[in-house]
């Protein structure tokens, strides 16, 4: 929950109460009072192993809900990203897949102008740091998934295949956005002590509230590489500063 804040009503151990257990949307008019309960989240989590394939697949959700009190008991009002693991593929023991969704788009009226999951009116920045979204890469309002393929040399070198689809909403960015990327990652050791870390990115976006030629021209798809690499040491002996 978030609540209280300057110009709004107090911090004290009853607004915190009444924020806390509070099972009710504010309405407008209490909204801006020093009545209001604040801002509220529920999440839901789960995982479970499949029958037959216990040892092998694993599905699992996280969601979340605004001002409800469960993702479970408003499931219409809430964001999901289920998902499925493949711990390793048959034959193929080093091998393993993870695939997920996402959404914070539910299918109701309030979900507009990117105005439900992740926004507030009254403490606007109160969901995040410096602006950006603590909840969830796919950000406000937006639709998508990705997936990886990972295969694992040892406990800790793996080369890794990612994929990723992100889709916003056309009444939170004019003419919507749409963007797919695939990236590469290595990670592999130098002998015991250093580790080398490499990432290769290629992206396509396209967002028609930004041309790309001149300002009467429709927006066209772009594109963008990024490459990565790090190079990580790990001393023998811990060193204090």
């Amino acid at each position: 929950m978030i609540w209280g804040g300057k110009g709004h009503e107090p911090i004290t151990l009853h607004t915190f109460l009444r924020s806390f257990f509070s099972l009710t949307a504010a309405t407008p008019a209490v909204k801006i009072t020093s009545a209001d309960p604040g801002a509220r989240f529920g999440a839901f989590d789960f995982s479970y192993r499949l029958p037959f394939v216990r040892n092998w697949l694993t599905l699992y959700s996280d969601s979340e809900v605004h001002d409800d009190v469960s993702p479970i008991d408003a499931p219409r009002r809430a964001a999901w990203r289920p998902g499925i693991h493949l711990s390793h593929v048959p034959r193929i023991p080093r091998l393993d897949l993870r695939l997920e969704a996402a959404s914070t788009d539910p299918p109701i009226r309030n979900s507009q102008l990117g105005h439900f999951m992740y926004y507030e009116v009254v403490q606007q920045q109160g969901y995040t740091n410096q602006g950006q979204l603590f909840g969830d890469w796919i950000g406000r309002e937006d639709k998508g998934g990705q997936g990886w393929i990972t295969y694992h040399l040892n406990g800790n070198e793996w080369l890794q295949l990612g994929i990723r689809n992100q889709k916003a909403a056309k009444d939170f960015i004019p003419g919507g956005t749409t963007l797919n990327d695939i990236n590469f990652q290595v990670v592999k050791r130098i002998g015991k002590d250093f580790e080398i870390n490499g990432n290769f990115v290629y992206e396509r976006w396209k967002s028609p509230i930004y041309p790309s030629g001149a300002p009467t021209q429709p927006a066209s798809q772009q594109t963008v590489t990024t490459t990565t690499i790090q190079l990580t040491w790990f001393p023998e002996r811990n060193i204090c500063f």
